[in-house]
């Protein structure tokens, strides 16, 4: 007589798991891959280099395959190195980084402004960390141009000759006089900072500043309008009014 032995397990459990864990990693992969910013998937343990994005290639303007099996300090990618020692200390403490402003050296030498992001991931089967990075730099050029604008205006606003007042189209109310502004009118930048030129009684008629009004909302600018104004002493004097929107 021969007989058999079956001994059968049920492992739907486990390949339901293990179809789900491939079908995560699938989605993670498309992600990374096709994601417009830049991705990079390093080793905790010595910082290389373990898989790129096409976006983190064109970044840095290495070719992958000069990225990979390398480190960022191989690389001289980190501008300062100051940001770089922060970030591990962040890490090692837990946390998970977002918005981390930075500066990064491109293979051409090239410095650019990077918005940072940074998890600890496990990828196959070992500690790394998932860095995202995004570049700024146009937006912080123009920050700066913004910003260097209007250092430019302010300056040249305060120390015009003519008289000048910035004021809100919506109430009339002064945002901001220039010295010229303060010492013809004989009010102090206190007294008229949040104060209209109805409240202080400047226009010597009222109804000019109506017309003037009417006339700015139609063209949008108004070119040498000669009108009367009082000053803080009562002292009527003729202006040559310029504005602009």
């Amino acid at each position: 007589v021969v007989g058999f032995q079956v001994v059968a397990r049920d492992v739907t459990e486990r390949k339901s798991a293990e179809r789900a864990l491939r079908e995560s990693e699938e989605r993670f992969s498309k992600a990374f891959h096709a994601s417009p910013a830049a991705m990079c998937m390093t080793s905790m343990a010595d910082g290389r280099f373990l898989e790129v994005n096409d976006a983190f290639v064109a970044q840095s303007g290495y070719d992958r395959g000069e990225i990979l099996g390398r480190t960022s300090a191989e690389l001289l990618a980190w501008v300062d190195l100051d940001d770089r020692r922060r970030v591990f200390e962040r890490l090692r403490q837990g946390e998970t980084i977002r918005d981390f402003e930075s500066r990064v050296r491109r293979k051409s030498g090239e410095i650019l402004d990077v918005l940072m992001g940074f998890e600890q991931v496990t990828f196959g089967a070992q500690p790394c960390l998932l860095t995202l990075s995004v570049d700024i730099t146009r937006r912080k050029r123009a920050e700066t141009a913004l910003r260097q604008s209007e250092e430019r205006f302010m300056k040249a606003f305060h120390s015009s000759p003519a008289v000048m007042a910035i004021s809100r189209s919506a109430d009339g109310c002064f945002l901001d006089v220039n010295e010229a502004f303060v010492r013809v009118s004989g009010y102090s930048r206190e007294e008229l900072l949040g104060t209209s030129s109805l409240d202080i009684g400047m226009w010597v008629n009222p109804e000019h500043r109506r017309q003037l009004l009417e006339e700015l909302r139609g063209k949008g600018f108004i070119r040498d309008l000669e009108k009367e104004f009082r000053t803080k002493s009562g002292e009527v004097r003729h202006g040559l009014f310029n504005i602009e929107r």
